[in-house]
């Protein structure tokens, strides 16, 4: 009841909560980053793939990924290699 009826414990819960938040965006916000880093190596390297300027071994095995994490890019992608 304390934390519902009085306004120490009423702040309490709303610093709390935005502490909460700003960790939740801050890790939300690196995984983004990281997923469109990913998205853009595998247009990538599929363009290159694509254009005959390096096999797709080659752009699996530089790309950072496994074989079925960069198939799984590509088709999210909605590209074909």
């Amino acid at each position: 009841m304390y934390y519902k009826t009085t306004v120490d414990g009423e702040d309490k819960v709303c610093e709390a909560l935005r502490e909460y938040v700003a960790k939740s965006y801050d890790t939300g916000k690196a995984d983004g980053i990281n997923i469109g880093i990913t998205k853009g190596t595998v247009t990538t390297l599929i363009n290159l793939v694509n254009s005959g300027n390096i096999t797709l071994d080659y752009a699996i095995a530089n790309s950072g990924l496994s074989k079925e994490e960069f198939s799984a890019t590509a088709k999210e992608l909605g590209l074909s290699c």
